[in-house]
């Protein structure tokens, strides 16, 4: 896996694929299916050295196809604090089941859709839901109409040197990899994603979801990575996939959490509390939880390694 989303895109040539705007709509009960757009662009890496660096540099040369693509986005209400989205191409739409989720969480939920000149907007009564039409985005706001969450939409770097990649696809000898991006607030705190050993807060950090002995505790590597991320600003997404994939929680863009999935599309669930305990609520109804241990599983356990114990 690469070292920061830019090298994703001039590694070596490239198709990048965004979600760029929403031509078509169509409810249907609780899912709203969004026709999107997206205008192919080949990258192209060029290199060059650099005399005020000192070094040699690379960026991302572009070139942008005349022809759009059909993205389709669905989004699926599962009740009034909770919805899924995914992303796919081709008509390659990703399960309604799969082996992460234990049970279905679908409730009856009454919403309301309303169009307007540059969003969709949906309501359930608890949140709102705005869908960018000319800019694709996703913005979620409480009853109060406060901001909870941004995600997707154009990358807010002037430069645009791809220091995150928005919701969309990089296609290149390796396969396709779907993308995308979520908002921070200046403030906000990240928690979950598994067993590790940097402190609480992921922000900063570059967290790679995939199986690996820590041997210890001084390593980045994750024995237990849970593709599971719980907000400060009281929401949780849960990417549903086995599949690795690397986060960078505001260490590449201070401002932004950008995602590369292996995975030809993208597939997660978003919750809303505001509370923690509540969004650890429906996270835990979605996937599961744990049975309460035995009594005898909290006395003392005596044990061994067979690789270092003699």
């Amino acid at each position: 896996m690469k070292n920061s989303p830019i090298d994703y895109v001039i590694a070596r040539e490239s198709v990048h694929i965004p979600v760029e705007r929403v031509a078509d709509v169509c409810r249907q009960a609780n899912s709203v299916r969004l026709s999107c757009r997206g205008r192919i662009c080949r990258v192209r890496p060029v290199a060059f050295h650099s005399h005020t660096i000192g070094s040699d540099q690379a960026f991302a040369q572009r070139h942008y196809a005349e022809t759009e693509e059909t993205i389709e986005v669905v989004l699926d209400f599962l009740s009034p604090v909770a919805f899924r989205v995914r992303v796919f191409r081709n008509g390659d739409a990703p399960q309604a089941n799969s082996a992460l989720i234990a049970r279905d969480m679908k409730q009856d939920v009454s919403l309301e859709m309303l169009e307007e000149e540059k969003n969709f907007i949906i309501r359930t009564g608890a949140m709102e839901v705005e869908v960018g039409k000319d800019t694709y985005g996703i913005v979620v706001r409480d009853t109060a109409d406060d901001v909870v969450a941004q995600i997707g939409g154009p990358q807010r770097m002037m430069f645009g040197q791809f220091d995150t990649l928005p919701t969309g696809f990089v296609i290149d000898g390796d396969g396709v990899r779907s993308t995308e991006t979520i908002v921070m607030a200046h403030d906000e705190k990240i928690l979950g994603m598994g067993e590790r050993f940097s402190g609480i807060n992921r922000r900063g950090e570059t967290v790679t979801n995939v199986v690996q002995d820590g041997m210890g505790n001084a390593s980045v590597r994750c024995h237990k990575p849970i593709p599971f991320m719980l907000s400060s600003r009281g929401y949780g997404i849960f990417l549903n996939t086995s599949c690795p994939f690397k986060a960078w929680v505001g260490s590449q863009s201070h401002a932004e959490i950008a995602l590369v999935i292996e995975e030809p599309s993208l597939d997660y669930f978003f919750f809303y509390g505001p509370g923690l305990q509540d969004v650890l609520r429906q996270y835990t109804s979605l996937t599961g939880r744990a049975p309460m241990l035995p009594e005898w599983s909290f006395g003392y356990w005596i044990s061994r390694n067979s690789f270092n114990s003699p």
